[in-house]
Order: structure tokens, then sequence, then C-alpha cells
């Protein structure tokens, strides 16, 4: 109770002093409708079997907080997990960072954009 009690009134001080704006997301995390609409063809071509064209169909994607995990997601994509298919021999990383691209920022999710250079570190 005394915790919840301090939270509210740190909470409380931060929402009276800190001006409306000062905190926000950085405009080079933009999204381009062109990286959304390829990446959700890549999806629906390569990924909608199994997990459905909303992402709730076998492992879960829509609101799945292990989305956040960029390289988690890479990881799972190239190398397979359990009972998903490797793609890595499939795919190249532009490909892969579109489908992530999507997939991190539709159905449920918002954790940014992924570029083929990140998919590549990963490799």
């Amino acid at each position: 109770m005394i915790y919840t009690l301090h939270l509210f009134k740190i909470l409380l001080i931060i929402a009276l002093f800190v001006p409306l704006g000062t905190i926000s997301i950085a405009e080079d995390t933009a999204i381009s409708q062109d990286s959304l609409k390829s990446g959700k063809e890549l999806y629906l071509k390569r990924c909608r079997l199994c997990h459905g064209s909303k992402g709730t169909s076998g492992k879960r994607l829509s609101k799945n907080q292990n989305l956040a995990d960029t390289q988690y997601v890479a990881n799972t994509i190239i190398n397979g997990r359990g009972y998903m298919t490797a793609f890595g021999e499939h795919l190249t990383d532009e490909e892969i960072s579109l489908i992530m691209t999507f997939v991190r920022n539709s159905i449920g999710n918002s954790f940014g954009a992924v570029s083929a250079e990140e998919v590549a570190r990963y490799r």
C-alpha cells in the first residue's frame, strides 16, 4: 500500500512538472507504408499458413511481447525454433526485415522497424 502511494506521488509529480511534448518517439523511427505493405505481402506468402492472416494461429504473434526482442525474432526466423521452419536459406536479409517490421508493427504490436543490416548481424 505504501509502495503504491509513493509510486502515485512520483507519477503525479512527473505529470505536473514535465511539459507536454517533452517525451516523444523519435521521428526517424517512422515506418513507411511501402515497407509495411511489402512486409505484409511476404508475411501472407511465407507465414500465414502457420500463424494465420491475423497472427492468432499456432505460435501467437498478435500482442506478443517476445517481438520486442529483435535478436530473438531474427534468430527464430533465420534458424527456426521448435516446430518453426528455418527460413534463413530461403529469405534475404531485406525480406526478413520487412516481415519483422510488419509483424512488429501490426496485428496488435508496436515495436519499431528492423533494417536488413540488423538482420545480417544475427546470421
